[in-house]
This record gives structure tokens, C-alpha cells and sequence, in this order.
């Protein structure tokens, strides 16, 4: 891929790569990279997305699917601002015909990439008019936002609702519900206010804690190993009276 798409792609990582059908590479490949993309091989499939998906197009096998890039409602709920094809292949035709999409950098590589120019920011409000947001980090395990407000209301992720994922409003815990069946909402008080998405299921602070015990007690088993060789190297005790006579 031309290195100047890669780092436009980069650069908007907040948005999602749809997989042009039998022309571009596998969705594990972009993740890689560190791109996102909301198609199949992913380890955590609650069944609530797969039934959404369903609803739209159908799975190729257990995991993977290919989105309808005809409906722009999809594209727009997955927040796919991006397509991957190569030149002749695939979608590559008719994407290149449609005035919705344009392609980006020089025709110098084997992919080419489209950019969908109605694309939607995978997150918002859920009215889209509620106030501003602008987001401060985007990691696979955190999403923070700054949001401003005059009437507060649902602020919606456009992430697979699924255990392990906690929100914040300002630092304090704040419950996420379902939207669209499959995705993730809070509800924001009026006003300024910073809010986090960290994905952290139990299970890794169940970890934590067992490897902190375990360290622990490798440590307290060096520590009573090494006193029990000082001791056993340290030369023996002269008795008192045979050191008096050995003085005289």
C-alpha cells in the first residue's frame, strides 16, 4: 500500500476499514497495524452484533462477513469511513463510479483505497445534536472524550456492548446500556465534561492479583533461600572458654 494512504489511514484511526469482498486483505491484517475494522475474526462476537449483522448481510463462515457498501446506513452505523480494494476486482468499479466515494493517493501500489465522504464518526450523540465532542485518545482498551453540552442526553459508542467495558463521567462510574441492541450508551449531564470507555473485564484484575501472590511468594522463597545459605556458609561459633585458653 502506498505509504502516504497508510498514514492518511493512520491518521483517522477512529474510523473503521471495511474489506472489500475477495479483493482486499484479511480484517486479522489491518488490526495488525493497528487499523480498526468491524468485520469478522473478531475473538469477542457477542451474539446481539451477530444478530445486527445478520439483519444486513449474512456471515461467510462463524466469524467473518463482508458489509453491504450499497447501504449507507450501515456503513454510517459501523462508522466505516474507509474501503480497501484493488483495481478491477471486487467493488472496485462501482466504488470508483459512485459519488459518494472518492479514492485517496497516488494508483502506485496493488490496494486501492476509497474513502467514504459520508462517513460518520463511530461515536456522538444520539440525537447528533445534543453538543461538540472531540475525542482525546483512542486505544483498543480506551476511548476519551471531551464533551460540551447545554442539555446533556445519551452519548453513544459505536462499540460492541460486551462485559469488561466500564465508563466514567469525570472520573466517576457511570452505568452503560444497550443501543441498537448492540452497542454502547451513557447518559451525560449538561455541561463540560471528560468521559471514558476502558475496556477491563475482571478476569485481568483476577489475573493481576494472582500473578502479584505468586511474585510475592517467589520472592519470600528466594529471600528464605538465601538466609538459609548465609547461615549454613557462615564459619561455627568458637566456645568462650577455649578462645580465653587460646589467648593464653
Amino acid at each position: 500500500m502506498n505509504m502516504a494512504v497508510f498514514e492518511t489511514l493512520w491518521s483517522h484511526r477512529d474510523y473503521r476499514i471495511a474489506c472489500d469482498e475477495d479483493a482486499s486483505p484479511y480484517s486479522t491484517d489491518l488490526r495488525f497495524y493497528g487499523l480498526a475494522t468491524p468485520q469478522g475474526f473478531d475473538p469477542f462476537l457477542p451474539a446481539q452484533y451477530r444478530g445486527w449483522i445478520e439483519r444486513r448481510v449474512p456471515f461467510r463462515t462463524n466469524r467473518l462477513f463482508f458489509p453491504d457498501l450499497k447501504n449507507e446506513g450501515m456503513l454510517q452505523a459501523l462508522g466505516v469511513r474507509y474501503v480497501i480494494t484493488h483495481e478491477g476486482a471486487g467493488s472496485d468499479p462501482w466504488l470508483a463510479g459512485n459519488a459518494a466515494f472518492r479514492r485517496i493517493g497516488l494508483d502506485d501500489s496493488y490496494y486501492r483505497v476509497y474513502e467514504y465522504l459520508r462517513a460518520v464518526p463511530p461515536y456522538g450523540w444520539e440525537d447528533g445534536r445534543s453538543g461538540a465532542v472531540e475525542p482525546v485518545a483512542w486505544k483498543p482498551e480506551r476511548r476519551e472524550f471531551l464533551t460540551v453540552s447545554a442539555e446533556g442526553g445519551r452519548f453513544v459508542l459505536w462499540e460492541q456492548f460486551f462485559p469488561g467495558w466500564r465508563a466514567s463521567v469525570d472520573g466517576r462510574a457511570v452505568p452503560i446500556e444497550r443501543w441498537d441492541t448492540t452497542f454502547q450508551a451513557i447518559a451525560v449531564p449538561p455541561g463540560k465534561h471528560r468521559i471514558r470507555f476502558l475496556f477491563r473485564p475482571a478476569s485481568v484484575e483476577i489475573g493481576a492479583a494472582i500473578s502479584g501472590c505468586a511474585l510475592a511468594g517467589l520472592l519470600a522463597a528466594i529471600a528464605a533461600d538465601y538466609r538459609a545459605r548465609r547461615r549454613s556458609q557462615a564459619p561455627a561459633a568458637v566456645p568462650r572458654q577455649a578462645a580465653v585458653a587460646a589467648a593464653h
